[in-house]
């Protein structure tokens, strides 16, 4: 943060202003306008109100391959943390400062630069929760009822849909997400009717990576025209 915005988080948060929701009583809430506002670690507010124990960053909220998620941790005032996954045993304790900070020597600015994340990895299908409790820098650790979780969902396989089409005369432009290494073929019809079965368009080999992928028909001359994306590709 630039050292301008860093004074003014500062001013609002220390300053006696009309704009406060308790003058009177000098209490530390940030002003409406402030831009302090979400820009603390893990997008808490900077100042002297913002929530104790630990703070965890945004997790996915749907994840394909691969099946895994980074998650920071932070704080006021946390040095260390414990977590765990769906509801299983708390992890050894990890620390977030060097321990020569923990022994009593000077803060530094980059005593937080190398905090190790929560690093997940080879994650079943299906949501899963990480719950963290944070240890303050005087020791003392958050309680587990009070633990801060994420939750968000696995899914190795990406859904099977058309994201998008598109048509300029008898050109018609279909988009969808690929799978790396997994075979479509794209059907059409021309009426939900007996006499329109499905008739194939085209093929999508196998790509490289995960990705948007766009199939092209250039023979859409009826003026109504439907489609179907199967996987794996049909002989």
């Amino acid at each position: 943060m630039a050292s301008a915005a860093l004074r003014a988080c500062l001013l609002d948060s220390t300053r006696f202003d009309v704009h406060y929701t308790q003058p009177i009583l000098r209490m530390k809430h940030l002003p409406m306008r402030s831009r302090c506002i979400g820009t603390g670690p893990n997008g808490i507010d900077m100042g002297a109100l913002v929530p104790s124990g630990a703070s965890v960053s945004v997790a996915p909220v749907f994840v394909v391959v691969p099946a895994g998620a980074t998650l920071k941790v932070a704080g006021p005032g946390i040095w260390a943390y414990r977590w765990r996954l769906d509801g299983g045993p708390w992890s050894a304790e990890v620390s977030l400062v060097p321990q020569s900070i923990w022994n009593g020597q000077p803060f530094t600015p980059d005593m937080f630069s190398n905090a190790p994340p929560i690093q997940l990895s080879g994650l079943a299908n299906g949501p899963h929760t990480v719950e963290v409790i944070g240890r303050n820098s005087a020791g003392f650790w958050q309680d587990t009822n009070a633990a801060v979780s994420r939750t968000w969902t696995v899914a190795t396989t990406l859904p099977l849909r058309i994201d998008s089409v598109s048509r300029m005369g008898n050109t018609v432009r279909i988009t969808f997400q690929a799978q790396a290494g997994h075979t479509y073929t794209v059907l059409s019809r021309d009426a939900l009717d007996a006499a329109h079965p499905w008739a194939k368009r085209g093929d999508v080999s196998g790509q490289p990576v995960t990705g948007p992928y766009e199939f092209v028909d250039n023979a859409a001359t009826p003026a109504t025209r439907f489609y179907q994306l199967v996987t794996p590709m049909q002989p």
